[in-house]
């Protein structure tokens, strides 16, 4: 079913008039902003599925754009939860839609265990190899580095062999953000089924190609204080770190001064 299918049984006349609107690039910016407050107004599901597609094109100038996302955003989360959440599911799950303003709107509509199961769902369904447009799981996987779950870890981890240098990057950060922090001993991985996330970074360094991984990697390791055991991995280690880094005597990684 389409979308002007599924607006067809609203009681509002003029709601097929102004999703076309919102839905169109090419309106003036005035006529579009004047469609997406009154789809904010009606706050039913219709609407909300309406004023989502425009997420899904830019327009110029820039400041134009994000306002009118801005406003958008808004008219969602002020819909509720009973009225916006399946709507912003099914677009957040469709294969063709960026993610990353679902996302942000679904932070306020569900709880943030809700929201790493929801992006695990959809990264579960990804590989790897090569894609042609890997930003779509570039920005589920980097919307995991601020979120602490120990669904995390595991689901994240084989991301780290993804041909797609952008998402290995987001990948170590997503992984390095399950570290203990401020004394905070829950957000640590723990369990037989969780990773130990510095030892799996520590190995991953010597044969990751890209610097700007490399470094990443590397930032972590000496900001937790990691420790690489005398043999053959520290000395792999020492001739991998980025130029910035050293491993001291004991083994530990450290910023050069």
């Amino acid at each position: 079913m389409g979308l002007f299918d599924f607006l067809g049984g609203g009681s509002d006349k003029g709601l097929k008039k102004h999703a076309s609107r919102v839905a169109d690039k090419r309106a003036q910016a005035p006529d579009r902003a004047e469609s997406i407050r009154h789809l904010a107004n009606l706050k039913n599901a219709g609407a909300v599925e309406a004023l989502l597609v425009r997420f899904s094109y830019k327009v110029d100038p820039s400041i134009i754009d994000q306002e009118e996302k801005e406003d958008v955003f808004n008219a969602i989360v002020d819909s509720g939860a009973d009225v916006a959440l399946e709507p912003v599911r099914a677009y957040f799950r469709n294969p063709s839609r960026s993610v990353n303003w679902a996302i942000k709107i679904l932070a306020h509509l569900v709880s943030t265990d809700e929201l790493v199961d929801e992006i695990l769902e959809v990264l579960a369904g990804m590989d790897v190899e090569y894609t042609r447009d890997p930003e779509r799981k570039q920005q589920l996987i980097a919307a995991l580095e601020d979120m602490r779950s120990p669904k995390i870890a595991p689901a994240v981890v084989r991301f780290l062999e993804d041909v797609n240098e952008t998402s290995r990057f987001h990948a170590v950060g997503a992984l390095l953000g399950q570290q203990a922090r401020d004394g905070d001993p829950a957000a640590g991985s723990s369990g037989a089924d969780q990773p130990n996330v510095l030892a799996v970074l520590a190995a991953r360094l010597p044969v990751e190609e890209s610097v700007r991984v490399k470094v990443r990697i590397a930032d972590g390791l000496a900001e937790a204080g990691y420790v690489y055991e005398p043999g053959a991995a520290r000395e792999s280690a020492a001739k991998a770190l980025p130029t910035d880094f050293a491993i001291d005597r004991e083994g530990r990684v450290t910023r050069k001064k």
